[in-house]
């Protein structure tokens, strides 16, 4: 099949200008809006001319107003030069087509903005690199990562603070990477956690006492089951489940039976079942209520773990503290959870 050359001058107008995928309004909002310093030393291109035979995936208009918004226009520090590959004496863009565009909305077609050249000896090595660039062999950052190099830089997105703020107030939890790679910077990090289940918390439950409860009941049940020289990783689905545990039932966790809390009695339990197989603090996952959204199987965990608490609590003690309402309400949130997301209907113009 035979590869067309396309401009990005055209791209930008056919995909995004005329069907008003990116409105002249936007355009005017964010237009000259640039700060940072350009690369040092690097050729420029007029980036409308540039063509890009071998990228390997084309930008959408949300995903370029989202960074536009995001970065407040052009951040050279993050933007830096253009991708362009030289075959002979052709010049393509091979890589960063998204930035191109950005480009072109914040500078205009004719702009001339850094590009690093490199040197390729045909289209099949440049198709190559581009996979290996992309997804291939790169070596992605990952959430945890991410998350420390904010919190030590000048700029740190809501949601990142939010976690980091939840985390200061649990004493000695941290995200954590490596000896002098992890955040916050507790004086004593015993314990440490991935961002996914802080994000996941503070978006279902919100509450932050409820979720430092969950924080503290895990560290509980579970510290007689560390033996290591590095800080206590929590199982995010299992924290999950005792932060759920402690927000939907904090009512009766809280009610006392013979001088003791049920809280009390929960954590016992969780202590002995875990004295008598130690392996077990690795197997409370209840894979028998697993959930086919990975950010919800917590809710599965959270039933299984209710269940047999309730199994050997229930036939001990009187039944008039509502032990059987608490047990629906772990119920109906696990079905509930298991319902397809009802889909927004697009109000008309």
């Amino acid at each position: 099949m035979v590869q067309h050359e396309t401009t990005v001058r055209q791209f930008f107008k056919e995909q995004f200008l005329d069907n008003k995928a990116i409105s002249q309004k936007f355009i005017d909002t964010w237009k000259g809006r640039q700060h940072g310093n350009k690369p040092v030393g690097v050729p420029t291109r007029v980036v409308g001319d540039l063509t890009f035979t071998y990228n390997g995936r084309r930008p959408t208009a949300n995903k370029i107003k989202q960074y536009i918004e995001k970065h407040e226009g052009i951040d050279w520090f993050l933007h830096g030069a253009l991708n362009v590959a030289k075959i002979g004496d052709k010049e393509d863009l091979w890589d960063s087509l998204h930035r191109a565009i950005m480009d072109c909305v914040v500078l205009g077609p004719d702009a001339e903005v850094p590009a690093l050249v490199t040197e390729f000896n045909d289209g099949k090595e440049v198709h190559s690199n581009f996979h290996e660039v992309n997804g291939g062999s790169a070596k992605h950052t990952t959430p945890e990562q991410s998350f420390i190099s904010q919190m030590r830089g000048k700029r740190q997105e809501p949601e990142t603070r939010n976690i980091n703020d939840l985390l200061e107030s649990t004493g000695n939890v941290s995200v954590y990477e490596n000896d002098d790679l992890y955040e916050p910077q507790h004086a004593s990090v015993n314990w440490s956690v991935n961002v996914g289940p802080c994000k996941q918390m503070l978006t279902d439950i919100k509450d932050r006492k409820d979720i430092l409860a969950g924080f503290d009941m895990y560290k509980d049940c579970f510290e007689s089951t560390y033996k290591g020289d590095k800080p206590f990783k929590m199982l995010g689905q299992l924290l999950g489940a005792l932060i759920f545990l402690n927000h939907e039932n904090k009512s009766w966790l809280s009610k006392e039976y013979k001088g003791k809390s049920n809280a009390e009695y929960f954590v016992d339990w969780m202590k002995d079942s875990i004295k008598v197989k130690p392996k077990l603090a690795e197997q409370w996952l209840f894979r028998n209520y697993m959930h086919d959204r990975q950010e919800k199987r917590y809710l599965g965990t959270a039933k299984g773990i209710w269940e047999g608490f309730m199994h050997f609590y229930i036939p001990s003690v009187s039944k008039n503290q509502g032990h059987k309402a608490t047990e629906e309400a772990v119920e109906k949130a696990y079905l509930d959870s298991l319902k397809p997301k009802k889909k927004k209907l697009k109000k008309a113009a």
